[in-house]
């Protein structure tokens, strides 16, 4: 879980389905939004989560997975 910033709207920054990056050090590991709850998210976190500490950055993107398909 992660506690975002809630600007005035009372919405929080963070949205269902929104992908993350975490950083510590010169990790990065992308996530995805799984719950979100006003000023607090749950992570999945691919690529696992060993190591990471509790004080870990994580910025959201903004944008949902995307993928480009073809026929």
């Amino acid at each position: 879980r992660v506690r975002v910033p809630v600007p005035g709207s009372g919405r929080s920054l963070a949205r269902y389905g929104d992908l993350a990056v975490v950083e510590e050090g010169n990790r990065r590991l992308v996530a995805q939004v799984i719950a979100a709850d006003r000023d607090e998210v749950s992570l999945t976190v691919f690529g696992g989560t060993r190591g990471i500490s509790t004080a870990a950055r994580v910025r959201f993107t903004g944008h949902p997975v995307e993928t480009t398909c073809s026929y």
